[in-house]
């Protein structure tokens, strides 16, 4: 009978606290507690900070590189003789202009002639027999490598003297596309590639992107734009940001942020109006004649100006790389070109002949 009783007021009491939790909206939204202390005195909801859905996942970037040192990577410094094979005589380049590599040790190299040479990990110079979309030579121009474990791409660069043509090729297939300049068909002046497998291409006359898997183009900056100051916007360099989702590019004495979204340019460092080789934040700080840019993983970007390296940090400001220990008689004063391999980088010097690496 006892236990009859202690039944039947359990049974009250789960029916109280069922119709009590009802009246509350069970069950609730946020985590909730109830205190007991012989009998169910109150429901109390703690409230949470719940995450929102959208809100950005901070980038941990590492620190901008230090360089320190300079070597030639591929050629002899000041032989413009032709002529493949590591380390011997016979292994020169000769007034290399586009590099680029595939961050597997293969870089490929487009000299002022058009000829096209492959370095390999050990930078042994090789002459390439081009196949199937590499057909004929290409004319000199830009060139983009795209790791084959990221995009479908294998050679994107410009070839053709009818003008701005790109070309691409899915590994393992034979299937192609050849995409023409959205813009005009001006000789390119860069490459690169983004984070969403687009790549961006700059010629005198605007910016575009092309879909790294199908080719399709789209014009971002037409015939005509103008700079926020209002001049002439004629673009020399592109580079993207390898950890975001952002596309700079560069006049010959400025450097843009793309505002994809309303097709527009926001001035990140130098002058549109203005040259000079002056260091210092937006509005002080100025360039003379820029030739290539490439944004490293810290998202400071480095720029060759009139053959020097010079750096842009994240909130625009400009300081020259300080000068390196010579290699013999040569210094870091013609370069052309440069691209980033993680902490080093890789630049073309087409009056030294000579590809060099910089850590």
């Amino acid at each position: 009978m006892t236990s009859l009783r202690v039944l039947s007021c359990m049974a009250t009491l789960v029916a109280g606290l069922a119709s009590s939790l009802a009246a509350q909206d069970y069950p609730p939204k946020d985590w909730w507690v109830h205190l007991y202390d012989g009998s169910i005195e109150k429901l109390e909801r703690i409230p949470i900070e719940r995450p929102h859905v959208l809100t950005p996942i901070p980038i941990v970037r590492p620190a901008p590189p230090r360089f320190q040192a300079f070597y030639p990577f591929a050629g002899r410094p000041g032989v413009d003789a032709e002529g493949e094979f590591l380390y011997s005589n016979a292994g020169c380049l000769n007034r290399p202009m586009w590099i680029t590599h595939n961050n597997h040790g293969l870089v490929l190299v487009c000299q002022e002639d058009a000829t096209m040479k492959i370095l390999d990990g050990a930078a042994a110079i090789v002459t390439p027999g081009w196949s199937g979309i590499n057909t004929g030579i290409p004319v000199g121009g830009p060139l983009l490598s795209l790791p084959p474990l990221r995009t479908v791409l294998e050679w994107v660069q410009n070839v053709g003297p009818s003008g701005d043509l790109i070309r691409g090729e899915e590994y393992g297939n034979s299937a192609q596309w050849v995409s023409i300049n959205p813009v005009t068909q001006n000789t390119l002046r860069g490459l690169a590639l983004d984070l969403r497998e687009r790549v961006w291409a700059v010629n005198d006359d605007g910016v575009a992107w092309f879909n790294a898997r199908d080719g399709k183009a789209t014009a971002v900056i037409g015939p005509g734009a103008k700079t926020p100051t209002g001049s002439p916007f004629v673009p020399v360099a592109v580079g993207c940001d390898p950890l975001v989702d952002q596309t700079y590019v560069a006049s010959a004495t400025a450097v843009y942020l793309v505002d994809e979204a309303n097709r527009a340019l926001v001035g990140i460092a130098g002058s549109p109006d203005k040259a000079g080789k002056d260091d210092g934040p937006l509005g002080q700080g100025l360039f003379s004649s820029i030739t290539s840019i490439a944004v490293h993983d810290s998202g400071w970007i480095l720029v060759v100006d009139d053959g020097h390296l010079r750096w842009v940090s994240p909130s625009g400001v400009i300081s020259t790389q300080p000068a390196l220990t010579p290699f013999g008689f040569y210094n870091l004063d013609t370069v052309f070109q440069v691209v980033f391999d993680r902490d080093m980088a890789l630049l073309s010097d087409p009056y030294k002949h000579v590809i060099w690496r910089v850590f």
